[in-house]
């Protein structure tokens, strides 16, 4: 799993590292190999055209709110690097997207939701496509007095709610 070194915000160490615990318990083994650019390896090439790939980790995030955020990872310009898209002449990769057209188009939440469930089978259920994927954790410290902080569906801190319970006493 070739990862990238450096000062970061995000912990890369410890993600490839739980990557590769994850992969282990199914009999898996992963090297971890730390490099401060790997866009030479993520261009390589096999011979009949396709990428040649390892295990990259790319700052994929997992906290999107909607099914459209999370899906154009997969689609032919997005942030994947699986090499899906050259699969049996890449109709999977255009029925996939033509199933989020659909899905985006559709007014009724219900008929999206049935259509979002289709593409994610092509994904996973025909082509296995697998990228890893992190969550990261919000964590933030209140008063017992504040109430109303919390986590929004973006993962961001939202204080639209914030109150005080009560008047603040002295020393808090």
């Amino acid at each position: 799993l070739v990862y990238r070194a450096g000062d970061s915000f995000v912990p890369e160490v410890a993600i490839a590292e739980r990557i590769a615990a994850q992969l282990a318990r199914v009999g898996v083994r992963v090297v971890l190999d730390a490099r401060s650019d790997f866009s030479a390896e993520v261009a390589r090439r096999t011979a009949a055209g396709p990428r040649a790939y390892d295990v990259y980790l790319r700052r994929l995030g997992a906290d999107y709110a909607h099914p459209n955020t999370f899906f154009t990872l997969f689609e032919k310009s997005g942030l994947h690097q699986s090499g899906w898209e050259t699969q049996a002449g890449g109709e999977p990769m255009a029925r996939f997207e033509a199933l989020l057209e659909r899905a985006d188009a559709e007014p009724e939440p219900a008929r999206a939701r049935t259509l979002y469930a289709e593409a994610q089978q092509v994904l996973l259920g025909e082509m296995a496509v697998i990228a890893p994927l992190y969550h990261p954790d919000r964590y933030f410290r209140t008063r017992p007095f504040l109430r109303g902080v919390d986590v929004d569906p973006f993962n961001f801190l939202s204080l639209r709610e914030l109150r005080l319970d009560g008047p603040p006493a002295e020393g808090r």
